[in-house]
């Protein structure tokens, strides 16, 4: 059953990165939490950071959502 597990072992891995990559924006969120004011650029720049980066991620991470549904797809007309 070498494809169940390598199924198993690969999944395990993208819930892995997963995990990561929430850690990650976590550690986002602390950095931010305790700032009391910003100047206008920093501001700007920290806007522009965000509209960049949560832009890029959304993407990629609806991408990543469309992989799994047809994986799940998949496997579902594999096993009946």
């Amino acid at each position: 059953m070498r494809g169940v597990q390598v199924t198993f072992s690969e999944v395990a891995y993208v819930l892995r990165s997963c995990e990561y990559l929430v850690s990650e924006l976590q550690e986002v969120e602390r950095a931010l939490e305790h700032v009391a004011e910003v100047d206008p650029l920093q501001d700007s720049m920290l806007e522009t950071a965000a509209d960049e980066a949560a832009g890029s991620l959304k993407h990629q991470l609806d991408h990543a959502a469309r992989v799994v549904e047809h994986w799940q797809r998949k496997i579902g007309d594999v096993l009946g």
